[in-house]
């Protein structure tokens, strides 16, 4: 993701966010709004999608060293990131 992140690479992490796992949407997700914070990308970049998958909040798995559980994946974004920085799609 920090690859993505750091070339700016838009293509693949809207594929990313278009994936049927919910733990690669995250890492989209998160890629998009690091994008926003910095301006590299304009704030309704796929607001919509990312809004649903928002609502669903599906179960992701996280870990930290050799233990995961499964969480939202509203609490699986990294710490700082805000949602509410989304712009709604009402």
């Amino acid at each position: 993701m920090e690859t993505l992140i750091h070339y700016r690479d838009t293509a693949t992490i809207a594929d990313w966010l278009d994936s049927n796992k919910a733990e690669i949407q995250a890492y989209a997700i998160e890629a998009i709004i690091r994008l926003q914070e910095i301006g590299a990308i304009d704030p309704s970049f796929h607001q919509i999608e990312i809004n649903a998958i928002l609502k669903k909040n599906p179960e992701v798995y996280v870990c930290s060293g050799c233990s995961h559980w499964p969480t939202s994946l509203k609490d699986a974004l990294r710490p700082g990131i805000s949602i509410n920085k989304i712009p709604s799609s009402n």
